[in-house]
């Protein structure tokens, strides 16, 4: 960690709850690494955000604008007291040819958002909407779930899991209905779920999967 301790203090930058790290459209002019806190990546469509994900510790954000030299596709809002190394894309591939730490774990980002973007794929090939909404809770759960010795607890915002998979809000609503009569989820409080079980919800959608192929 003296490597990323020491372009923490070259670099580092902090940012308060509720500031934002940049704007969508902004000049894609640094590539950022959070060393502690949380923020959350967002797109504007019509009047509302639409979250596309929220990024802890030791993960990279800003990256495509920056290595591309093209504007920022999102925003970026600090959810909480933020901390990053702000690399200027003038000095990324030094910082990467000569920071084995950093072109690691930036290698490591590259492979975890290709994977994101083939199972995106997966699900929006899905012709069953309430399939749809499965597969994108199961995403959810593997990108952003905190395991416990219960469960697993999952922060949904039902319009965000509605535009990511491309259904309507009502089906996301019908199939946290269905899920939570079969006891698969619960709610804990307003935006957040508790999952008793990742494999209950896996059956569940091979279930959807069969009905679509022999009928109800």
């Amino acid at each position: 960690m003296g490597n990323l301790d020491a372009l923490l203090g070259r670099y580092g930058k902090s940012f308060q709850a509720g500031e934002h790290v940049f704007y969508e459209g902004d000049d894609g002019d640094e590539l950022y690494l959070i060393h502690s806190g949380e923020v959350r990546i967002y797109k504007v469509i019509g009047d509302r955000e639409l979250t596309l994900s929220t990024l802890k510790e030791d993960e990279f954000f800003g990256e495509v604008a920056a290595l591309l030299g093209e504007y920022r596709t999102a925003s970026a809002v600090a959810t909480t007291e933020v901390t990053v190394v702000a690399f200027p894309t003038d000095i990324i591939e030094k910082i990467i040819t000569n920071q084995t730490e950093v072109a690691v774990r930036l290698l490591k980002l590259m492979a975890r958002r290709l994977k994101a973007a083939d199972d995106l794929i997966s699900i929006l090939m899905q012709n069953n909407p309430q399939a749809r909404v499965v597969l994108g809770l199961i995403r959810l759960i593997d990108d952003d779930g905190e395991q416990t010795e219960k469960g697993i607890t999952l922060k949904l915002d039902p319009e965000d899991l509605a535009a990511q998979v491309e259904v309507s809000k009502d089906d996301v609503k019908n199939v946290l209905k269905i899920l939570a009569k079969k006891k698969i989820i619960s709610a804990l409080a307003e935006g957040q779920i508790f999952v008793t079980s990742q494999d209950d919800l896996a059956e569940f959608y091979q279930f959807l999967e069969l009905q679509d192929r022999f009928g109800s």
